[in-house]
């Protein structure tokens, strides 16, 4: 018997992947674009002068960019706000994080998933973006899960195919926090190997405009009977969604694939 691990296709959680068809990687492996404005007026979400007026007051130093995205319910209202930066301290986003609160405006014609540009080491200077780029995880230790794959293989006589679906925590390290078990193979053995080994599994985080996210990845492990040589896959990412966050849609791009 041997297992193989097969990729989903990307799936849709929170912000539409630019980067997904080519890997992921984004412009010049960052994960960078030009951000650039959205065409439609600021002040159909916010009040832009009063935001603007009121980062200026809280604003500190920061290193890289700040981000806001503000969730928008089935009505138009504002139904919370994300920030996107690495640089902060916990109070200082708490209060970044009213600010934009404070200033949003209900819409019902807007959808969910806006991104604002908030500022970065030159100051706050508030605006609308177009669109973001976004990049899912890469698995770095493929090589290595292969090996342990083909290692367990011989652990298990099973007669025909057996599949379990994984859901695994990548952290902003690349690291594997929470592993759940979406859908059983049928047999717990199974299932507690394909948690096992993929809690020792390493990835390139998931970044937003090059700001390092916590996200979730979902892919199925397959055990197959042996008939010849062994051996088996490691996965690359699938479904990718926030951490902790609902399953949303968003429109900044026509690739296959999302994270928020």
């Amino acid at each position: 018997m041997h297992y193989s691990l097969r990729s989903l296709a990307c799936l849709g959680f929170g912000l539409f992947l630019s980067s997904c068809a080519t890997g992921g990687s984004g412009r010049g492996g960052s994960c960078r674009s030009d951000l650039a404005r959205h065409p439609s007026s600021l002040n159909e979400l916010v009040d832009s002068a009063a935001l603007q007026s009121h980062l200026e007051s809280i604003w500190e130093p920061v290193e890289g960019l700040v981000l806001g995205r503000i969730r928008i319910d089935s009505t138009g209202a504002m139904d919370g706000v994300t920030l996107r930066t690495e640089s902060v301290s916990e109070s200082q986003r708490e209060r970044l994080v009213q600010a934009v609160s404070s200033a949003a405006l209900d819409s019902p014609g807007r959808r969910d998933g806006t991104y604002l540009f908030l500022g970065d080491e030159g100051g706050p200077a508030v605006r609308w973006l177009a669109r973001v780029q976004a990049c899912v995880p890469e698995l770095r230790n493929r090589e290595m899960l292969s090996r342990e794959i083909e290692e367990a293989a011989g652990q298990f006589g099973i007669s025909e195919r057996r599949e379990v679906l994984l859901r695994a925590e990548v952290l902003v390290s690349g690291a594997v926090g929470d592993v759940e078990v979406q859908r059983s193979s049928g047999d717990s053995r199974i299932d507690m190997v394909a948690v096992r080994l993929f809690r020792t599994a390493r990835y390139t985080p998931a970044m937003i405009e090059g700001i390092r996210v916590k996200v979730w990845v979902q892919f199925p492990v397959v055990f197959n009977p042996r008939s010849g040589g062994g051996g088996g896959t490691a996965p690359s990412p699938s479904g990718v969604s926030d951490a902790g966050q609902r399953k949303m849609s968003d429109d900044t791009s026509n690739a296959p694939a999302r994270v928020g």
